[in-house]
């Protein structure tokens, strides 16, 4: 039996430490999985649905189709449960051990020594790998839950299995490079440039190695052995992987829209430049300086030796990924660039290793000491109860966690108050996303997907990423519940209340907290409960509805504020006058309950327009129908069938000018379907297991009179 040298003996034991502690620390979590981490764990849900179903699948496809099947092996790999604490601990553990394994890879069983093993260390020292909760006490760049570090634990692999190919001549390791590299595809679509680094770095190892016997290498025996299978099965796997992929959902124009969107949004609004003093502080929260000095110190020892395709895929990698971080992506998250970066340190590490072991024997074990700090202090400060802030700043990492639990507390409360009351579906506007609302926020979000017999809440912000940041009274007057860190000093409130000015976002969200934070019963709210977050039960929407005028009229208000709240209440002449500036088209269909006449809404007008990069329907309505009665608005073939779904409660008030009794409402849809041709609208009451829907005779109709179609050219701007 081969006994295994002791430094991986030593690398292993320290890797299983680390397993303990990271266990314990996500433990202690109270936050459940939120936004991105969230998604996660709907892809493992639906994934393990699809599979019980026991029918053949294209794990692309299930929902949601934004987030490849990959992600499921680190999420949810053994089946999906609604406890998240192990999968917060693989979100970290698992990069971990896969990056021992990669080194091991890398070197080899054999060649395992102390420095391969201290470079090992420094590769699991990484600081993104131990960013734990959200919060506002230390930097952070990813959190529990999230695949970046498992996108870079798996393409540092690949990296390590094309030297390992290239180096041995080994089609075995040419295929696992593959592997790993196409694996990278399933984990984020930027995995990608992974598959394209891997096999160009692949072909540039090979080609210089083999430099002097080019002419024929497809003939000479090492081409038939080695290369020509490697190539095959290299393009076979990727072949394969691509095919499965743009020929689902994942790649679907909808998806690469949704993408490109969240971009654009967020370079537009995250204006402030990177300096340099913020890049040396987003290196110390990913890559860390060990590793970034690592692989300078590489790119150094590969131009001494001439090691010239070493340093050629090295350099690829880190441009690639410059360019991704900075000019593809959002240059204030370095996630983006850590995969790229890990891979350039793999291609690297072997002449690291080389120039290491040719100093003397004292510097080498000062290196090897050295090289392991970083790992050494991160699990100093695990075994500690309360690491020190200081100190985690100072090395980049974020290790804390059992942050918000009295956030928690509150939202569950929230519904709590709800299923005793027995509602089935409400919503909370959150006024900003800072870690304590998202502590809230991810209860509600959670339990909405592992517990569908919870009351569902629909979560709403001026913040979503898809159009430009602000507050929107359609979204502020239909929530329950108003959720925001409330303005407690009162001179400080007033001093933000009276900046007639309102600039940008950052200052209409400091605008909107303090006005919410002097909210009274008078203005249609009440508390419900006050901690780091107050949380507001709406009471009276139209008084809440006639505060926000107020505030409205008191400033001078952003144009993205401006564009989304246009006037709610239109008067007859108004929407007249809309309609012949060719703004919109007149609907004039009354829709009413045949055993209650006067129970009626008629619509009279309608509007299709693209806002941004998203499609909005506008539609005017007036009526006597009391609540609830839900508006909805299918976007539908020629055929009717429903391509997009929106929908709204009507309100239950009346307006505040008799003179103004058509309200405005307005359904936003992702983006328009190629093959729609037009709206169908339509409205119904959910009371009881049957819907109860209103008819009309008017226009083009399906549905026995349920729906009204009307066709997109004849609304849309």
């Amino acid at each position: 039996m081969t006994r295994l040298p002791l430094p991986l003996l030593i690398t292993g034991a320290w890797t299983a430490l680390i397993g303990a502690l990271v266990w314990m620390a996500a433990s202690n979590a109270v936050e459940p999985p939120a936004w991105d981490a969230l998604s996660y764990v709907k892809k493992s849900l639906t994934f393990w649905q699809a599979v019980a179903a026991g029918q053949p699948f294209n794990p692309f496809d299930v929902e949601p189709t934004l987030r490849p099947p990959g992600t499921v092996l680190m999420a949810y790999p053994f089946g999906f449960s609604p406890e998240f604490h192990a999968y917060y601990f693989r979100s970290v553990f698992i990069p971990v051990v896969l990056f021992a394994v990669t080194m091991a890879a890398l070197f080899g069983i054999k060649g395992f020594d102390g420095i391969a093993a201290a470079l090992t260390l420094a590769l699991m020292g990484m600081p993104m790998l131990y960013q734990f909760q959200a919060n506002d006490l230390v930097p952070w760049d990813v959190n529990w839950g999230m695949v970046d570090n498992f996108l870079a634990s798996v393409a540092g692999l690949s990296a390590a299995a094309v030297l390992r190919s290239v180096r041995g001549h080994s089609a075995g390791w040419g295929v696992l490079a593959a592997l790993s590299a196409a694996f990278c595809f399933l984990i984020k679509p930027s995995g990608v440039m992974v598959m394209a680094l891997t096999g160009l770095a692949w072909l540039v190892l090979l080609l210089w190695q083999e430099r002097r016997q080019l002419h024929g290498l497809l003939r000479h025996p090492l081409g038939l052995r080695f290369t020509a299978p490697s190539l095959a099965a290299a393009l076979a796997i990727y072949g394969v992987t691509a095919y499965v992929a743009l020929t689902s959902e994942y790649f679907s124009a909808e998806n690469v829209l949704f993408g490109n969107r969240v971009i654009a949004i967020m370079s537009g609004e995250v204006t402030a430049p990177v300096t340099p003093a913020d890049f040396f502080g987003l290196v110390r929260i990913s890559l860390g300086w060990a590793l970034t000095a690592l692989t300078v110190l590489g790119l150094g020892a590969a131009l001494y030796r001439g090691a010239w395709a070493a340093f050629s895929a090295a350099l690829l990698c880190l441009g690639l990924g410059v360019w991704f971080w900075f000019f593809a992506t959002e240059p204030w998250e370095p996630r983006y660039f850590v995969p790229f970066g890990v891979m350039a340190f793999v291609f690297v590490a072997p002449l690291i290793s080389d120039w290491v072991r040719a100093g003397a024997q004292p510097l080498r074990r000062i290196y090897i000491i050295a090289l392991s700090t970083p790992l050494a202090l991160v699990t100093i400060l695990l075994m500690l109860p309360s690491p020190p802030l200081q100190v985690q700043r100072a090395l980049g990492v974020n290790l804390v966690t059992g942050l918000f639990e009295a956030e928690t507390v509150q939202a569950k409360a929230v519904l709590g108050e709800l299923r005793a009351a027995g509602a089935q579906r409400s919503a909370a506007y959150f006024f900003n996303i800072t870690p304590a609302q998202r502590a809230f926020q991810a209860v509600l979000n959670h339990t909405n997907l592992v517990d569908p017999r919870s009351p569902q809440m629909d979560v709403l912000s001026p913040i979503d990423w898809q159009r430009p940041s602000t507050f929107r009274i359609e979204d502020l007057t239909r929530a329950e519940f108003l959720v925001f860190e409330p303005v407690r000093d009162g001179a400080r409130r007033a001093a933000i209340l009276s900046q007639r000015t309102v600039p940008d976002f950052y200052t209409e969200a400091a605008v909107f907290t303090a006005w919410a934070s002097a909210l009274t019963p008078s203005q249609g709210v009440m508390m419900l409960s006050d901690t780091s977050l107050r949380i507001l039960k709406v009471t009276d929407r139209a008084a809440l509805e006639d505060a926000f005028q107020d505030l409205v009229q008191r400033h001078d208000w952003p144009a993205a504020f401006m564009d989304s709240n246009q006037p709610r209440w239109w008067s007859a002449n108004g929407v007249d006058a809309l309609v012949a500036r060719n703004s919109a088209a007149t609907v004039n269909a009354v829709f009413a309950l045949a055993e209650a006449p006067e129970t009626h809404i008629a619509i009279r007008a309608a509007r299709a327009r693209w806002s941004g990069t998203l499609f909005d329907l506008d539609v005017w309505a007036e009526g006597s129908a009391r609540p609830p009665w839900v508006m909805f608005a299918h976007i539908v073939d020629g055929q009717g069938k429903i391509l997009k779904n929106a929908q709204t409660e009507l309100i239950d008030y009346a307006s505040p000018n008799a003179a103004q009794t058509i309200r405005r409402y307005t359904f936003t849809y992702t983006d328009l379907p190629a093959n729609a041709a037009g709206v169908a609208l339509g409205l119904f009451s959910p009371k009881g297991p049957e819907l109860d829907f209103l008819r009309t005779d008017s226009g083009t109709t399906d549905w026995d009179g349920r729906r009204l179609i009307v066709p997109l050219g004849r609304i849309q701007n």
